[in-house]
């Protein structure tokens, strides 16, 4: 199955991945365990996480002491909003795997924790020296998250900072190197640039969702996919790739500098081309939400080749967005996320790009770009919704409110609380913890962000 289903999702072709799969499973008689499961797992690439999770039920019944079913399982339903049977699959895969620590992580994600001393106990037994560090460090962020919950603040915050100093020793990463690369790219993508440079008009289905990580985009994203005009594509790299593509065509960039250079002369027509390409089966409807955070990096290049897309930029409280990413396990992105002093220089460092873009798009009749502040979102989200479906020129319905509702599948790090109505529990919630993070406080603050 794998020689025909990865070169469609290669080429972006997701239905037809889906329709691959389909026939391939058609095509058996009687399926092995094993078969079924090997589709559930294309399933999953393809963003067919629906079927993926039938599947997984099955081999789960017929396979029910396999050491991993049931965490695959689980973790397809967390995707696709059925938190109670998450949960179910994950004590089951933790009954017959006690140690498995990512999986009591998982666990610990899906609501508020209560006191529960066997839990502790394991999951403090998991941080000793004898399991590997991966294990450690799921450990680690599990007690920290329990320990939230249970509002031992002190106990929680050293078991997130044990856990991040773990991971970022293993991690080859340099911050002072992306502030180098938005640096370059504020250089680069000049305002002689923007003011010298023409796009093809395209890409009016478009709506890209930025920001920071943690900064309230997933919310934004199932408010705005509730609403019959717009399809949700989740977080799509289409756009880098299709960048990054064009970029190459020269040969393979020496530096990131040269490639941030070439970046500046590209096909901007065909990038646009080439993103509406990749992204065509998800836009079934009017509108199509692109939310990978980081695209922040490449606004200037998204509006020469998709001129009429829309792009949505999401901000938080500064300290709370820090505090929400350090306290969060991310699987592969974001290697700042581990040290509170890297976090701030890429948020100083964030914040200065986008303070560029909108001196850009500041130029242009009708800026591409709309701010949104998630406090505000919060506080009034009637008010806010209106202003957003204006800018999107799509109706406003007030059934956008009922996302948490509707089937949808959410593979973010906010898989859960999209669960649940708009609430105000993640406002201010760094205030706890405010004498551990004075050194970043006074940063950002001068830094003349708060």
């Amino acid at each position: 199955m794998e020689h025909i289903v990865r070169p469609l999702l290669k080429a972006g072709s997701w239905l037809k991945a889906q329709q691959a799969i389909e026939r391939y499973l058609n095509g058996l008689s009687s399926p092995s365990v094993e078969q079924l499961a090997e589709a559930a797992y294309w399933r999953c690439q393809a963003n067919d996480f629906v079927g993926a999770t039938h599947l997984y039920q099955q081999v789960c019944l017929r396979a029910p002491a396999h050491p991993t079913y049931h965490y695959n399982l689980a973790s397809t339903l967390r995707i696709t909003g059925d938190i109670s049977g998450a949960d179910v699959a994950l004590s089951e895969h933790i009954r017959k795997n006690p140690d498995d620590a990512e999986a009591h992580w998982l666990k610990v994600q899906l609501g508020r924790q209560t006191y529960d001393h066997r839990r502790i106990a394991q999951l403090t037994k998991l941080t000793e020296e004898k399991f590997p560090p991966k294990q450690r460090v799921h450990a680690w962020y599990a007690l920290g998250k329990q320990y939230e919950d249970l509002r031992r603040d002190e106990a929680s915050f050293n078991a997130y900072k044990t856990g991040a100093d773990l991971r970022r020793r293993y991690l080859k990463y340099s911050v002072a190197n992306d502030k180098a690369i938005m640096q370059t790219i504020e250089t680069k993508f000049s305002s002689q640039w923007f003011d010298e440079t023409k796009g093809k008009p395209q890409g009016e289905s478009a709506v890209f969702i930025v920001g920071m990580p943690r900064s309230g985009t997933t919310l934004v994203e199932n408010l705005l996919g509730a609403h019959q005009e717009v399809s949700m594509g989740g977080e799509l790299n289409t756009f880098a790739s299709s960048m990054m593509e064009d970029v190459a065509r020269g040969g393979t960039p020496a530096s990131i500098e040269q490639a941030i250079s070439r970046a500046t002369m590209c096909d901007f027509s065909a990038i646009g081309r080439s993103y509406l390409t990749g992204t065509r089966d998800y836009a079934s409807k009017t509108r199509l939400t692109d939310k990978l955070p980081l695209n922040f990096l490449y606004l200037g290049l998204i509006h020469k080749a998709l001129p009429n897309a829309k792009i949505i930029h999401m901000t938080r409280h500064p300290m709370d967005t820090l505090w929400s990413i350090y306290k969060h396990l991310f699987t592969h992105a974001y290697p700042f996320s581990y040290n509170l002093a890297e976090i701030a220089d890429y948020y100083i460092a964030y914040r200065a790009l986008m303070a560029h873009w909108e001196q850009l798009f500041s130029r242009v009749e009708k800026s591409p770009l709309l701010t949104v502040n998630y406090e505000t979102l919060v506080a009034n989200p009637e008010a806010e919704m209106q202003r957003i479906s204006r800018f999107c020129q799509v109706d406003y319905d007030p059934n956008c409110f009922n996302f948490y509702q509707r089937p949808s599948s959410v593979t973010t790090g906010s898989a859960a609380q999209v669960r649940e109505p708009i609430h105000s529990h993640g406002i201010g919630q760094w205030q706890r913890y405010a004498s551990q993070l004075v050194d970043v406080q006074e940063k950002l603050a001068g830094a003349g962000l708060l």
